[in-house]
C-alpha cells in the first residue's frame, strides 16, 4: 500500500476518489478514479456523517478493487471557502558563521511556522507555501539550498482551518476505518495539476461552481492573493427547474444533467427532452427550449456574482485568465463563451491530462494526489541531498583524520631528525 497515493474529494453532491502511484522516473500515474453520490455535506461542512461515510466507503472499496489492494489511508481535501490564509515571516539562526543551507534547515523553518501559527491562532495548519527567502538580509531568493549564510528568513502563506472543521472532515473517513494521512485544499491542487507556471504567474482566477457554493481563488505572480465564496451553486439551478416545471428535485437534477447546454440556439422549436421520473417511473417530457432558458438565467446570475467578487477583490485588472474546474456547470456546452462575455476575461475549462481521466469532475481529486506526488518527489530529492551531505561530512572527517595523522607523523619524524 505504501506505493499508492489515495485522494478523496468530499463534495456537497458527490465523493470523488482517485488512486495513483509514482513510476520509476518519479512521474505520477493515475490508476483509477471513481465517484459516489453524497447528500451529507452542506456549506458549513459535513452535516450527515452516516451518509458521507457510506459514500466514502463506496469510493474506497471501488478504488481498492481497481488496484486489487485494501486501502487503509487517504488524503482528504477541505474546501478553500472553509479555510483562512495567514502571512507569516520567520527567521532561523543557522550558526555564528556562514554555512551551507540544507533541506533540513527549510524543514525546521516550516516546523517553526507550524508551531507558532497553531499556538497563536489555535487553528490547524493545512498547508504552508514558502514565498520568498532572505539570507543574511539579502532577499528575493526563491531557492536557498546550497547557499551560504548565518540567518535564513522566509515569508510564507499559511492556510489554516479551525479544529472543528478539520474534525468534521476527518470523522466520516475514520468511522470506516480509513486513516487520514493528511489534508489538502480543494482548489489549490488545480494549480499543480492543470495550470502552467505562466498561468499562475500572469494572474489567474480559479472558479469551482459546486452544488451549494461557488468558490473563487485568485493567484497573482505565483501567490495566492484572494479567496471568496458565493452561496449559490448547482443546487440553485436544480431548485429553479423543479419550481418552474413543477417536478421533483430528483427529476430536476436529471434534467439539469441531461440538458448539456446553456444556449437555446440550434434547438428546434417544440423539441422535447425526456427522462424517466425517479418518483413514479413514468416518462416526463419537457420543452427543451424552456429548460435551457431556466438554466441559462441562473448560470448567468452566478457568473455575474463571480465577476462582482473579482472586481471587489481589487485584482480584477491583474487577472489574465479565468479557469473553471470541477464538474456540473463546467460540462455545459457554451459555458466558456458565457463567462468570457460576462466576466470579460479569457476562459477555459481545465481537465486532468491522465489517460482515462479527461473529465472536469476529477480535477479536484487528481489535484490532491498531484500535489502530494510533487511533495514525495521533493522528499526523495531531499533524502538524496542528505546522503550527499553525509558522504561529504564523512569524506571531510576522513581528510581531517588524514591531516592529523600526517601532522603526528611529521612530529614523530622531527624527534629523530
Amino acid at each position: 500500500m505504501n506505493n499508492y497515493i489515495v485522494g478523496i474529494d468530499i463534495g456537497a453532491s458527490k465523493i470523488c476518489g482517485v488512486v495513483g502511484n509514482l513510476d520509476s522516473a518519479g512521474k505520477l500515474q493515475v490508476l483509477g478514479v471513481t465517484t459516489s453520490k453524497c447528500n451529507g455535506v452542506r456549506k458549513s461542512g459535513v452535516s450527515d456523517f452516516e451518509n458521507t461515510s457510506n459514500a466514502i466507503k463506496d469510493v474506497v472499496t471501488q478504488l481498492g478493487n481497481i488496484i486489487n489492494t485494501n486501502i487503509h489511508g487517504a488524503y482528504i481535501s477541505i474546501p478553500v471557502s472553509l479555510c483562512g490564509v495567514i502571512e507569516k515571516r520567520e527567521i532561523l539562526t543557522l550558526s555564528s558563521q556562514d554555512r551551507e543551507i540544507t533541506s533540513e534547515d527549510i524543514e525546521n523553518l516550516k516546523e517553526l511556522i507550524r508551531l507558532e501559527v497553531k499556538q497563536s491562532t489555535n487553528k490547524e495548519v493545512i498547508k504552508i507555501n514558502l514565498l520568498e527567502f532572505k539570507i543574511n538580509d539579502v532577499g528575493n531568493i526563491n531557492n536557498p539550498l546550497g547557499l551560504l549564510g548565518k540567518n535564513l528568513e522566509v515569508v510564507s502563506q499559511v492556510i489554516v482551518a479551525s479544529k472543528e472543521i478539520v474534525d468534521l472532515y476527518k470523522k466520516p473517513v475514520e468511522d470506516i476505518g480509513i486513516k487520514v494521512l493528511g489534508f489538502t485544499v480543494d482548489c489549490l491542487g488545480v494549480c499543480k495539476d492543470t495550470l502552467s507556471e505562466t498561468d499562475v504567474q500572469n494572474g489567474v482566477a480559479i472558479i469551482d461552481i459546486g452544488a451549494e457554493t461557488s468558490d473563487v481563488v485568485i493567484y497573482i505572480k505565483n501567490k495566492l492573493e484572494y479567496v471568496a465564496s458565493i452561496g449559490l451553486g448547482g443546487d440553485t439551478i436544480t431548485n429553479d427547474i423543479a419550481i418552474c416545471l413543477k417536478i421533483s428535485k430528483d427529476d430536476a437534477e436529471s434534467l439539469k444533467i441531461k440538458s448539456g447546454r446553456i444556449y437555446k440556439e440550434n434547438i428546434d422549436i417544440g423539441e422535447k427532452i425526456k427522462i424517466y421520473s425517479l418518483k413514479d417511473g413514468q416518462t416526463i417530457e419537457i420543452d427543451y427550449v424552456m429548460l435551457v432558458e431556466i438554466i441559462y438565467e441562473r448560470v448567468k446570475e452566478i457568473i455575474k456574482l463571480i465577476k462582482e467578487v473579482l472586481v471587489d477583490s481589487g485584482y480584477y485588472n491583474q487577472i489574465k485568465t479565468v479557469v473553471l474546474c470541477g464538474g456540473g456547470v463546467s460540462l455545459y456546452r457554451g459555458i466558456t463563451d458565457l463567462i468570457e462575455k460576462v466576466v470579460e476575461k479569457e476562459c477555459r475549462v481545465v481537465t486532468p491530462s491522465y489517460v482515462g481521466v479527461a473529465n472536469p469532475i476529477y480535477t479536484i481529486a487528481t489535484g490532491i494526489i498531484k500535489e502530494l506526488s510533487l511533495q514525495l518527489n521533493n522528499d526523495i530529492e531531499k533524502e538524496a541531498d542528505n546522503k550527499v551531505v553525509i558522504q561529504k561530512d564523512e569524506q571531510l572527517k576522513k581528510n581531517k583524520d588524514d591531516i592529523k595523522f600526517l601532522s603526528k607523523f611529521k612530529a614523530f619524524l622531527s624527534d629523530f631528525f
